[in-house]
């Protein structure tokens, strides 16, 4: 899709997604208050209010991101970040797609700064692990997830591994064309879309590798940024 068709595109979707995610926002925000001036003790409710709204506003803030993206072609706040951080900001953001106990483990090291604007680089880590956990589905409860952060001396990487079914030769091969064509490659499903177009725009590299005896290994790289650069 030309640069013009999918600013087109990205606006009408921003525009017609703003209005509901505000009446929902304002819902929430909304019970919460009544909650407080009632003296509700059900913890549970009022957690649960209080993760629904934290999770609008930051599909808010993405629209708005897509909205200034398609008006302007402007670029997020970009600056040095923790990859580590943002990782665990997306764990904690990717529990809501989970039943029950996480099948995600997760080690993170320390000194893992790249450059870039935080919450493209968040929809990014949440999009490889949400299209992990869509690889594990068949597998029930013995569905694994291991995700590791950390550095090498130029890299920062980002490796997720699963242990969902194997997949065709020919998927792995279109996934790896992919990489070759950039984020104009039709027929993606819209996740790796988004992680194919956000490692582009920072200089970042994506490899997919078939593990044995199953599951992908997806892993994500940046150049190293140090906090004083």
């Amino acid at each position: 899709m030309k640069r013009k068709g999918w600013s087109q595109l990205s606006s009408i979707i921003a525009h017609e997604l703003k209005q509901p995610l505000s009446s929902v926002s304002n819902y929430s925000a909304g019970l919460i208050k009544y909650l407080s001036k009632t003296g509700s003790n059900d913890d549970n409710l009022r957690e649960g209010l209080s993760e629904i709204h934290r999770g609008i506003k930051k599909a808010a803030s993405i629209v708005d991101k897509v909205r200034s993206y398609s008006k302007y072609g402007a670029y997020g706040t970009v600056g040095i970040v923790s990859l580590s951080e943002i990782t665990e900001k997306a764990l904690s953001s990717i529990e809501a797609y989970v039943a029950g106990n996480s099948p995600i483990t997760c080690k993170l090291e320390g000194s893992t700064f790249i450059e870039a604007d935080p919450l493209e680089l968040e929809l990014l880590v949440f999009n490889v692990l949400k299209n992990a956990l869509e690889a594990i589905e068949p597998m029930g409860k013995e569905g694994r997830i291991f995700c590791k952060v950390f550095s090498s001396q130029h890299r920062v990487v980002l490796q997720v591994d699963d242990n969902g079914p194997k997949i065709k030769k020919e998927k792995l091969e279109s996934m790896r064309k992919a990489l070759q064509e950039s984020i104009k490659a039709e027929g993606l499903g819209l996740g790796l879309t988004i992680i194919l177009g956000i490692s582009e725009k920072y200089d970042g590299a994506v490899e997919f590798e078939q593990r044995e005896p199953q599951g992908i290994r997806v892993t994500v790289s940046f150049q190293k940024k140090g906090i004083n650069d």
